[in-house]
């Protein structure tokens, strides 16, 4: 029996386009292709969007189903049960644990009135995430000391994970900040741990593609990262220098490619796709 193949992949930016491109359906066929009749791969989907979101924007685009959801920015993970999506039960106490027997709209309680933050609307926030907006001309350094700072003992059990698109319009010069709140230690990178041990895969039959700094973590992991090549040179940068540091270069793939052109090159380039096995 061929061992199985955990392909985890972040959508906006990675697998869907952030811009409005005519048409994109060719691509999605592509990806499509590549990954029906392989029964040995273990698809999941590597969200900050929430459950009901993602399964919009797989239904709208044509997406293949996935078998897992990671939503929440890794706070949540559903398991496909026919036409629908389970909540993983035993995930959900953990998250609970980890932040320490809270909720986050309790411990955000404790950000009320920092200037620097705008909380997001409110279908943004979920039992275990909570969602801001910060002036992207700020340095994100700054915000998190800030928000460390009021935080206070309240912040042992949280992770802070920010992020800044400098290409947002509508915004001040600068672009615009996000933060994420969440339970202590979890991002998109412990949640793929989490479905490694779950799922039985190892690091080398794992592959994670990504394009922005929430996706760092995962890509650095125990796994094959693939950075696709619409990610900014400051993400490519900073995955460089990590995985430099930690000596991890040779499982990180810097694609040419673009969105889902790249996943592809780089699941060939780690032997998971042939080549003739994604191509018309």
């Amino acid at each position: 029996m061929t061992p199985s193949i955990l392909l985890a992949t972040d959508i906006d930016g990675t697998i869907l386009p952030m811009d409005d491109r005519a048409d994109y359906s060719r691509e999605i066929v592509r990806f499509r292709e590549a990954i029906t009749n392989r029964e040995e791969i273990r698809l999941a989907y590597v969200t900050g969007r929430d459950l009901e979101m993602t399964r919009v924007g797989i239904d709208r685009n044509g997406l293949p189903a996935p078998d897992i959801l990671v939503c929440d920015v890794g706070t949540s993970i559903h398991e496909r049960d026919g036409e629908s999506y389970r909540l993983d039960p035993v995930y959900r106490e953990r998250m609970r644990e980890l932040f320490g027997g809270r909720e986050a709209e309790e411990i955000g309680r404790e950000l009320d009135g920092l200037s620097v933050l705008t909380l997001q609307e409110p279908g943004r926030q979920r039992e275990f995430k909570r969602s801001y907006y910060f002036p992207g001309g700020l340095d994100a350094e700054e915000v998190l000391r800030l928000v460390r700072e009021r935080l206070g003992p309240a912040g042992e059990n949280c992770n802070l994970v920010s992020s800044v698109d400098h290409e947002s319009r509508g915004r001040r010069s600068g672009g615009i900040g996000f933060l994420d709140l969440l339970p202590r230690g979890v991002t998109k990178g412990s949640a793929l741990t989490y479905l490694q041990e779950k799922c039985r895969v190892s690091g080398d039959r794992t592959v994670f593609a990504g394009d922005s700094g929430n996706d760092v973590g995962a890509l650095l992991g125990d796994c094959r990262g693939i950075v696709v090549g619409n990610a900014s040179e400051a993400v490519k940068e900073h995955v460089r220098r990590e995985a430099s540091r930690a000596g991890r270069l040779d499982t990180v793939y810097f694609a040419e490619e673009e969105l889902i052109a790249g996943v592809l090159e780089g699941c060939r380039h780690f032997g998971f796709l042939r080549d003739e096995g994604d191509r018309d």
